[in-house]
């Protein structure tokens, strides 16, 4: 086993980079499931927006949970435990996914009792069949970063960040190869068996790399180690940021959905597009971000603060620019006029040509540079909270589990009150003023000056302006030009 590994060290160990490939495996089977469970629920749960945010909700709840229970167990065990905690949750995960389309459909779908018109029992439907899977995928992440005990915070840090970005990365292809690949060519329910196949793969390799490691032999204080989680005035603000930015990120989710949805058409890849836009870009993100962090640049702790702060800012920011300027824009730009043409039509258009801004130009401008922000952030953010060597897996389940709480929220937020009450248009104005907040904090701490500040806030101001008013909104993504020609209803 690894007990240290010197920051100075030009490679991680061949043990490591074997777990962080099984981790990629898992985030590719956990996203193929994702995509081909919601296909599943729909049957039964119905296709409106309400009934896409209670499926994500229930597999995020899930999740949430996973994470707080495996922070607490991985700091309470050895690297070798964690191992096999981690088999267990494979294996487990394996044996619903096997049962999944006779749970999923052949029972849930042909002989539950309907509960369409009660959110809240669907919810708990929903949430008991996916309780098992989703709890297990959550525990892995926690415990897997405790599998590895460094003799560095900041390399234990850089670890549980690689973690994050390998398991991204293969949810990013496993959204994407599902979509276009897997269900198209196998269906359904065979496609379910190369998940569980990956999930066995990543169970027995495990298996084979626990047996290389001894139970730790490090000296440990026991209070500290099974003690309750310490909410220092620095782990409270992040888990208000970990919560806000999960509510953050799970509403702009649904809003590009639904953007997309528009301009794409409603067509089953839509969903997979979007996230492996999303997830790809986020991992992308991580990867910088563990980069930056690296102990060879010696970045201090103000620097890496300062530069999370400015992410969070430029997030909100370009996503309130970006949409505001392709709505406005896309009409206007005669070499774009071709898109506008399509945005106005009934049926959608597959073609190769017009597939590479369909499906490419178009989502990839919308959500690349978000999406990027928000892996790099997660980075830089592990960077400065992990300062405490017995309490890494907890930190690492609660903010994740925080995180969760805050993207369901998020989802019933949007889903019931945001898109009813405010509208689309409304929403992303008030998600994007987030980025005052966070240049108001530059200022106060003192990483920015007042004019610097004044400048930005005005620039966030204008861009968040430059959306529209939610019936123009709608009707400029319809590719119309005359509002007597356009009704709408959110």
């Amino acid at each position: 086993m690894i007990e240290q590994l010197p920051a100075t060290r030009p490679r991680l160990s061949l043990s490591v980079f074997s777990l962080l490939s099984l981790f990629f495996l898992s985030g590719f089977a956990a996203l193929l499931y994702q995509v081909i469970w919601q296909r599943l629920l729909v049957f039964y749960t119905g296709s409106d927006t309400v009934s896409i945010s209670l499926i994500v909700t229930a597999f995020m709840t899930g999740l949430g949970l996973g994470y707080l229970v495996g922070g607490r167990l991985a700091d309470r065990s050895s690297p070798a435990v964690n191992l096999r905690y981690f088999v267990g949750a494979e294996l487990g995960i394996m044996a619903f996914a096997a049962c999944s389309k006779f749970i999923l459909y052949d029972l849930l779908y042909t002989s539950a009792p309907a509960f369409g018109n009660v959110p809240a029992l669907l919810y708990g439907v929903v949430f008991g069949v996916l309780l098992v899977p989703t709890f297990l995928m959550g525990v892995s992440l926690p415990v897997l970063s405790r599998a590895f005990r460094f003799g560095d915070l900041g390399e234990q840090a850089r670890y549980i960040s690689l973690l994050y970005f390998v398991n991204t990365l293969g949810a990013a292809v496993g959204a994407l190869l599902t979509g276009f690949f897997f269900v198209r060519q196998l269906g359904y329910d065979n496609a379910i068996w190369v998940g569980a196949v990956a999930n066995g793969i990543c169970a027995g390799a495990a298996f084979l790399l626990g047996r290389r490691l001894t139970q730790s032999t490090e000296s440990a204080n026991p209070d500290a180690v099974t003690g309750p989680l310490r909410f220092t005035p620095a782990l409270t603000i992040w888990s208000v940021q970990y919560a806000l930015s999960g509510f953050a990120a799970l509403s702009l989710e649904l809003i590009w959905f639904r953007i997309l949805e528009t301009l794409i058409k409603s067509v089953s890849l839509t969903f997979a597009v979007l996230l492996a836009i999303y997830l790809g870009s986020m991992a992308v993100g991580t990867a910088v971000g563990t980069w930056l962090c690296s102990p060879s640049f010696g970045r201090t702790a103000a620097w890496r603060e300062r530069a999370f702060l400015v992410a969070q800012t430029t997030l909100y920011g370009y996503t309130a620019l970006s949409i505001g300027v392709f709505v406005k824009g896309i009409g206007r730009v005669p070499s774009l006029r071709f898109l506008w043409d399509y945005f106005g039509s009934y049926e959608p258009n597959l073609s190769p040509g017009l597939a590479v801004f369909i499906y490419g130009a178009v989502p990839l401008f919308l959500l690349f540079v978000p999406t990027f922000l928000m892996g790099l952030s997660f980075a830089l953010s592990q960077s400065l909270i992990q300062d405490n060597d017995y309490e890494v897996g907890r930190k690492v389940g609660w903010l994740q589990f925080v995180n969760i709480v805050g993207s369901a929220l998020g989802a019933w937020a949007i889903t019931w009150i945001g898109f009813p009450v405010f509208g689309t248009a409304t929403l992303l104005k008030g998600i994007a003023a987030l980025s005052l907040g966070y240049v108001l904090v530059l200022f106060l701490r003192r990483h920015w000056s007042i004019l610097p500040a004044i400048g930005v806030a005005v620039g966030l101001v204008m861009a968040v302006r430059i959306i529209p008013p939610n019936p123009r909104f709608w009707q400029l993504l319809n590719g119309l030009e005359r509002a007597d020609m356009f009704l709408f209803d959110e």
